[in-house]
Parts: structure tokens; sequence; C-alpha cells
């Protein structure tokens, strides 16, 4: 009895097998791990479009989106999340106000 191996490597290409002697299998070279990407912060962006925004480069949203090579929808989307975060903001001081007005009786 032989020992072997099945492998594809690419859609619609012909199944490889590989039959080697039951001793020791051919040392099969490793793959190189991809570098840990960094994490996406979505602030991180918004503050960065609203900085190219106020300065006075772009007139526009439109022309933003021209610059970045993105549509202008997502300019919108990205500043959407800068206005989320303030009212989020807000919201969690008003309600740590109230706590602590009705903590304080």
């Amino acid at each position: 009895m032989e020992l072997g191996s099945y492998a594809t490597n690419k859609l619609r290409q012909t199944p490889i097998v590989e039959f080697y002697p039951w001793e020791r299998p051919p040392a099969t070279p490793k793959r190189e791990s991809k570098p840990a990407s960094q994490k996406r912060d979505p602030l991180r962006l918004a503050r960065y479009y609203q900085s190219l925004l106020d300065s006075v480069k772009f007139e526009s949203r439109a022309a933003l989106a021209r610059h970045l090579g993105v549509s202008r929808a997502r300019v919108t989307q990205v500043f959407n999340r800068l206005m989320v975060n303030a009212i989020s903001q807000e919201v969690s001081r008003r309600l740590y106000a109230a706590n602590n007005l009705a903590g304080s009786r």
C-alpha cells in the first residue's frame, strides 16, 4: 500500500494526485504568514475626511470624493459616523448628568 495526497490548486483545474513511498513524504514548503493588518478605525477615517474638507483645498464633499476616488455617497456615509458619534456622546453626557442629579437627592 502506498501513501498519497490529493490536491487542487485552482478552480476548474484538474486535480493533482501524487503517490510517494511509505517511508517519508516529501517536505512541503511552508506558506509565509501574512503580517497582521491594522484594525480600521471608522472615526479616524471620518476625522481625516473632515480635516481634508476643512482645509481650503476642497470646496465641497463632491470635490473631496473626486480627490479620494470614492463616491459622494461614501463620503456622506463616513461623515454620518461623525454625526452619530457626536449624538451618542451628547446622549451619554445627558444621561450621566441626570443620574448624578438623581443620585444626589
